[in-house]
């Protein structure tokens, strides 16, 4: 069993690496490029990367036993996975809706937030029994409805973006790489990051999801070092 849990952890780590790189490399986009929505995309991928490394902690502790300090580590997990919505939220604005009010999206999401942090506080959390791959720890299902409701929103404005980036045949080949790059990380991430979250899938199948996370996080790094080229060598 310590082979496959440890086989989870540094999946995580990987993930969670990738992350932080993607917030990193932000720093290094050509200037021409520079724009609101970078921020607030580097920004929600650190958040990712916080995640990811304290949930490679919970496995960790899960596995050697210690259901307290893994419990305790995924609390603190998902008040950084709500902040990442309210996150994702101001990216997609910023990118896509400008015209849409930003105190409307930051009140209802700031909402959405508190709301998933009370029940966070009313309603435990469920420790499933330990697998091979991961010992899973699973909100309650006011938890999880809250999640979805501020999830469904993000991934369909995701969806949104990459139609909208296939159909930009004439933009700027830098940005619209970007902008494929970028939304298909989110969706990726999404999608996996929910049946993962919502206690969907159990057993290996969490680890294949989190192969799939790890490829999205690697895309949101791509994303943004398509920003990064000369000026000589943008087309």
């Amino acid at each position: 069993m310590l082979v496959g849990i440890l086989f989870s952890v540094l999946v995580s780590i990987a993930i969670g690496s990738f992350s932080v790189l993607t917030f990193l490399t932000r720093y290094r986009v050509n200037p021409r490029y520079e724009r609101k929505e970078l921020f607030s995309f580097a920004l929600f991928w650190y958040v990712m990367g916080v995640v990811w490394y304290l949930l490679a902690g919970a496995d960790f502790f899960g596995y050697i036993e210690r259901k307290d300090l893994a419990t305790m580590i995924i609390y603190i997990m998902q008040f950084f996975v709500g902040f990442s919505l309210v996150v994702a939220a101001h990216h997609f604005r910023q990118a896509l809706f400008p015209n849409l009010s930003a105190m409307l999206i930051h009140f209802l999401y700031g909402l959405g937030y508190i709301a998933f942090l009370i029940s966070l506080v009313l309603y435990p959390i469920d420790i499933r029994p330990e697998s091979f791959f991961t010992s899973q720890i699973i909100t309650s299902d006011t938890t999880t409805f809250i999640f979805t409701m501020l999830f469904i929103p993000l991934l369909v404005a995701a969806i949104y973006g990459l139609v909208k980036a296939f159909r930009a045949r004439g933009a700027d080949f830098s940005g619209r790489r970007f902008a494929l790059l970028a939304n298909s990380s989110f969706i990726l991430l999404g999608i996996t990051g929910f049946l993962d979250e919502t206690g969907v899938i159990t057993d290996w199948h969490v680890t294949v999801s989190r192969l799939i996370t790890l490829i999205s996080a690697i895309l949101a790094y791509f994303a943004i070092a398509a920003l990064q080229e000369p000026d000589e060598l943008v087309i």
